[in-house]
């Protein structure tokens, strides 16, 4: 017999509330909505749902739609090592819990066992996760041992019937083919207008969808992870849609995962009444594209309901609260692209001389939890997410030895590397490109991306040969002397290019600042920044340089992003 080592984790939480349990195997996902409920001290008093990413498959409770696809299904054809589900309970306060799959080990027993823990039960009806730190006194204490009293007493599950499908399931094959289908992109939205509207917001966000085809509908829904929304007909979707969106505990959420320029750019069109944009700057944005209503000639507005759900929700301690979320954020992407690693220590210093102004790391690490697709944190250390895969990040630690931080003089150029990702052409870079374009004969977009891509190879410690390598097999080049040259100029350019293994530092930078003597000028300490700063890492200031692009998908064709694909350091 087997069991499942879970880590289940409250989404949102700071710093994270989790529990790690085992479950025995042949338990349906209703047997193991049990079991969370236990845990974390839910009460059974609201609906729930699991998601499968990547499928939008949705196991959902009992409702009175006769919904019962939880009891319905075993775990074993979705959980293997290192497999992530979701869970999600109360659609209004929009609970959302991360499960991975730690490891599948052998279990004896029929009911589980709660090993580890972090944080107190939860509270049902307080607002989701951004009003349960309000009442967070009022939260009992996780009792680990009266909870396993429970589950034993109580929870000795018998032997999930599988259907014959399950049961002639190849678990490595479903493997397989779900990391396949986690490459793929998602399909972008598109609206169809029946009619050209006068200029002004609509009375209501059910007059922007009724123009919508119903699988555009149920593909915003699942992009909400909405449960269930191909059940209703057209005009019911329309309406169950709009009260789902107008939630407050949704509408924080999307706020909270917007970046500043698509709440601006949303703020700007309710004040203007509408305003003219880009159809990609809308399609690229769940606020923009979830909540807006986007005529055909490239004007978006506001519905008036929505903006009446917003102004209730934006007050003056959210938009507060954002704007700090926001601040944060672009200190942990600047540091994450300058130098892949950092500790949270060091980016505390590298703000608290910058900003003049308090602050700890563990709100930094909070900021970076809510984008685990970008960022990770681990033993301490901010990383990108690629990073924690086999311990690269301690490789990468190795490397750069006791180098300082490379920092701009300024503070918005520090910040700039994290709003684009990416480094700027200059004299130095621009030979790159212009190979690309007038000897390779690439159009301009491709050689932008190209030289991008380039970029983030070297950055990452790629060899130069490697980098041309990788493009000449990319772009199909035949010609034998095109790798030769496309090597050269790599070797130039890198030279110019900021590299993890430097902390920032371009080859050049450090070979300017070779002896000692020079060293002694040049570095000072970050307390020099403001005298709020108590850290004593040496840093160089340079000018910083401003980026426009930002990374592109893996020209590879794999549908992932360069950094996850042929850019991965290699070992």
């Amino acid at each position: 017999m087997k069991g499942y080592q879970l880590k289940i984790t409250i989404k949102g939480s700071s710093s994270p509330i989790w529990r790690r349990v085992i479950v025995p195997e042949k338990i349906s996902f209703e047997d193991l909505d049990q079991v969370i409920e236990e845990i974390f001290g839910w009460t059974h008093s609201h609906l729930y749902s699991f998601v499968i990413p990547h499928e939008n498959l949705y196991f959902n409770g009992p409702s009175e739609a006769g919904d019962e696809e939880a009891a319905q299904e075993g775990i074993d054809r979705w959980f293997y090592e290192k497999a992530k589900i979701k869970y999600i309970y109360d659609f209004g306060d929009d609970w959302e819990h991360t499960i991975l799959v730690e490891k599948v080990l052998d279990y004896d027993k029929r009911y589980p066992q709660v090993l580890k823990y972090k944080g107190p039960n939860m509270i049902e009806d307080c607002g989701g996760i951004w009003g349960f730190y309000d009442v967070i006194e009022e939260a009992e204490p996780f009792d680990i041992e009266k909870s396993n009293t429970y589950l034993k007493e109580h929870m000795e599950f018998p032997v999930f019937e599988s259907s014959k499908e399950e049961e002639n399931y190849d678990p490595e094959t479903n493997i397989q083919w779900q990391r396949a289908m986690a490459e793929l992109k998602g399909k972008q939205r598109k609206q169809k207008k029946k009619k050209e509207l006068p200029l002004g917001p609509e009375k209501s966000l059910t007059e922007v969808f009724d123009d919508y085809k119903k699988d555009d509908l149920i593909e915003i829904a699942k992009a909400c992870q909405f449960p269930k929304p191909g059940r209703f007909k057209k005009r019911e979707l329309v309406q169950w849609l709009k009260n789902s969106l107008l939630e407050t505990g949704q509408v924080r959420k999307i706020l909270e995962e917007s970046d500043r320029e698509e709440v601006d750019l949303f703020w700007e069109a309710i004040e203007e009444r509408g305003i003219w944009v880009e159809d990609s700057l809308v399609l690229a944005s769940p606020l923009l594209s979830f909540y807006c209503g986007l005529r055909e000639n490239g004007f978006l507005t506001v519905p008036e309901d929505v903006e009446e759900k917003f102004r209730k929700v934006y007050d003056r301690k959210f938009q507060k609260d954002l704007e700090r979320k926001w601040k944060l954020t672009e200190y942990c992407r600047s540091g994450v692209y300058l130098y892949g690693v950092i500790s949270l220590e060091d980016l505390a210093e590298i703000y608290r001389g910058y900003e003049h102004k308090k602050i700890s790391a563990e709100e930094l690490k909070s900021a970076a939890f809510l984008y685990p697709k970008e960022m990770t944190v681990k033993d301490g250390y901010l990383m990108e997410e690629e990073l924690e895969e086999e311990a690269l990040y301690l490789h990468l630690l190795e490397n750069q030895g006791q180098l300082p931080y490379y920092l701009p003089q300024d503070k918005e150029e520090f910040l700039q590397y994290g709003k684009t990702e990416c480094q700027d052409l200059d004299e130095h870079t621009m030979p790159l490109l212009e190979f690309f374009s007038e000897e390779m004969g690439q159009d301009m977009p491709h050689s932008l991306i190209l030289y991008y891509e380039v970029i983030d190879s070297i950055q990452k410690n790629y060899e130069p040969e490697e980098s041309a390598d990788v493009i000449i097999k990319v772009c199909g080049e035949t010609r034998k002397t095109m790798k030769k040259k496309l090597t050269k100029i790599i070797e130039e350019a890198a030279k110019h290019i900021r590299i993890w293994d430097n902390r920032g530092f371009t080859e050049k930078e450090l070979e300017d600042m070779a002896g000692e003597a020079q060293k002694r000028q040049a570095c000072r300490v970050l307390v020099d920044f403001g005298e709020e700063s108590a850290g004593n890492h040496k840093v160089i200031p340079f000018p910083g340089e401003k980026k426009i692009y930002p990374n592109d998908p893996c020209p590879c064709g794999s549908g992932k992003k360069y950094k996850y694909c042929c850019g991965r350091k290699k070992k």
